[in-house]
């Protein structure tokens, strides 16, 4: 992602990328969604308040745009928790209730707008040390879907719209063509 965002002319958009894995686990108060490094980095759970800690509170209000890269496969992520943390955010882009995380779907948002994107599917390469991907489900492979981004009016506690995410929501565009018609439900 370091590579690709700018590349892709993504600099200045007020975004933190949050590159992680990621699951629910159980807390005094219900279940709460966890952040959590690949072994090969290291160890340890975050909670999305030690990851705003760790920004500082006087880059916080900075940012605009979240791009969590990381599962909801027990669809335990809470946007409206993540706003709580980043109350400036009006763009918090992250896998879809039930859905694993996957870098080449976070590339696409980074590089397509959402009208681009498609579901694609992993399955074993022929050496079985690899993998494919293709735009066609076959036996015994993986569905990679698309990202979504809950969308937030500024100073609004409720998002208004949840969408397929794609690279037109870091750029910039008037709050003017983004104030939703009707609220979410």
């Amino acid at each position: 992602m370091r590579v690709i965002a700018p590349g892709g002319g993504l600099t200045n958009n007020h975004a933190l990328f949050i590159n992680s894995h990621g699951k629910g686990i159980k807390a005094k108060h219900g279940v709460r969604y966890v952040f959590y490094p690949h072994e090969d980095v290291g160890a340890g759970e975050f909670f999305i308040e030690d990851i705003a800690t760790a920004i500082g509170a006087d880059n916080v209000p900075k940012i605009h745009n979240l791009i969590i890269s990381a599962c909801n496969t027990d669809s335990s992520f809470s946007a409206k928790e993540v706003r709580k943390c980043f109350p400036s955010a009006t763009n918090i882009i992250h896998s879809a209730a039930g859905q694993a995380g996957y870098q080449e779907m976070v590339f696409q948002v980074l590089l397509a707008d959402s009208s681009q994107i498609e579901t694609l599917y992993q399955s074993r390469a022929a050496d079985d040390d690899d993998f494919e991907i293709g735009k066609w489900p076959v036996p015994g492979c993986k569905k990679m879907s698309p990202y979504v981004a809950t969308l937030f009016c500024p100073g609004k506690v409720q998002p208004y719209r949840q969408q397929k995410a794609g690279r037109e929501l870091l750029t910039k565009v008037p709050l003017t063509e983004v104030i939703p018609a009707t609220p979410l439900n």
